[in-house]
């Protein structure tokens, strides 16, 4: 049954509401069909287009590296330094319907995968932000067909667990007891290695978990309404095949630091990423960078999710009031119920126009605290390119 979360009035960011309503689980996934049944597909959907018009050049940081910045859909994302150096967030192409979702079974779908993911073989690490079936139910196909069979998954304790019939133990590493909050530093690791990172480790790209928090999926009756929440504590006998199997466990968000080849202590590239939005005064965390790290580096570009911003309070101006990005892009915002082949079509649950209040209060936020920094696009289109070009000093 869907583990289901209600979030009362006078609780409205639901930081107290642990309530299980499994009973009624039947009912509100036909609820959650009706409601999001009645969405309108934009009128102006983006259409996949791939070949050099895709790349947006985007003139950015003196003496640093170019990056290549390739958008993959949903919460995926392939980040890849101009010395190789790259890191994939996990991609989901599967994309079940609505009825497989709610009441239905369902596995990953290689083939769409196959003909989506670009190569990915050098990535030095597959993350995962929290363990839901959009997030991690293709990382264990990627992990062992699509990149190196050293090269580590990053992912919540709950995922491992979700997971751990198709991986080696070794080859996924919980983030949970390495995560930062606002006020704790947290352990940065090195990729590929996994380990505690240090300049002498030589590693050229290091990553910080953030402990962050979900926000409900849709509101009905005037409640908030939050699906597949929960942990595992042991590892499952056999794969997931319904989504509400698929459970949350403790989100987090990452921040990636590339690092400069010919000066190992010095940050050359940073990337604040979340694939869920969040609540800034959640118990959880906040998704909230520890200021020290912030004060030795400020985040060039924030990668920040799209859906179900509408339900919680002051996202993302809190994330971006505390990391102060230089640049902003808006991920997670299409549908993930069709084919990834077929027109675009905003998240089931928003009409076309409800991105736009979103685009402007990023804009509003921009012109008011920080209008140095840049939205871009704003929403990238799956398999789009942003490449930030490293200029040299005069």
């Amino acid at each position: 049954m869907v583990d289901v979360l209600f979030v009362p009035k006078n609780d409205p960011q639901g930081r107290y509401a642990r309530k299980p309503m499994k009973r009624y689980a039947w009912m509100l996934s036909v609820m959650l069909l009706v409601y999001v049944g009645c969405a309108h597909p934009s009128k102006h959907v983006h259409h996949k287009v791939p070949g050099p018009s895709d790349i947006i050049q985007v003139k950015c940081c003196k003496n640093r590296s170019p990056m290549m910045v390739q958008y993959l859909g949903v919460g995926g994302v392939l980040m890849r330094s101009s010395h190789r150096v790259a890191v994939l967030t996990a991609p989901f192409y599967t994309n079940p319907s609505l009825l497989h979702t709610a009441a239905g079974k369902f596995v990953a779908k290689t083939e769409r995968l196959e003909k989506n993911l670009p190569p990915v073989h050098d990535v030095l690490g597959l993350l995962v932000g929290h363990s839901h079936y959009d997030h991690l139910l293709e990382v264990p196909y990627i992990a062992n067909n699509r990149i190196h069979q050293k090269t580590r998954v990053f992912l919540n304790q709950t995922g491992k667990h979700t997971i751990a019939l198709t991986l080696p133990p070794q080859r996924m590493v919980a983030v949970n007891r390495f995560a930062a909050t606002e006020t704790q530093a947290g352990v940065w690791l090195g990729l590929p290695s996994g380990k505690p990172w240090s300049p002498q480790s030589k590693e050229l790209l290091k990553i910080l978990a953030i402990r962050s928090n979900h926000a409900p999926h849709f509101s009905a009756l005037g409640r908030k309404i939050k699906l597949y929440n929960g942990t595992y504590r042991k590892d499952l006998k056999t794969i997931p095949q319904q989504a509400e199997q698929w459970r949350e466990g403790q989100t987090h968000a990452f921040l990636m630091d590339w690092m400069d080849p010919k000066q190992p202590n010095k940050v050359d590239f940073r990337v604040y990423y979340n694939d869920a939005s969040s609540d800034a005064k959640h118990p959880e965390g906040n998704g909230h960078v520890p200021d020290a790290v912030l004060r030795t580096k400020s985040v060039d570009l924030a990668l920040l999710c799209a859906a179900s911003h509408n339900l919680v309070d002051g996202y993302p101006e809190h994330i971006l009031k505390h990391i102060q990005p230089k640049y902003i892009a808006l991920i997670h915002w299409e549908s993930f119920f069709q084919d990834p082949n077929k027109p675009l079509r905003i998240v089931p649950g928003y009409p076309p126009t409800r991105l736009n209040p979103l685009v402007k209060r990023v804009q509003r936020w921009i012109r008011s605290s920080s209008p140095q920094t840049q939205l871009l696009l704003p929403f990238p289109v799956p398999g789009q390119k942003l490449r930030f070009l490293g200029t040299t000093a005069q």
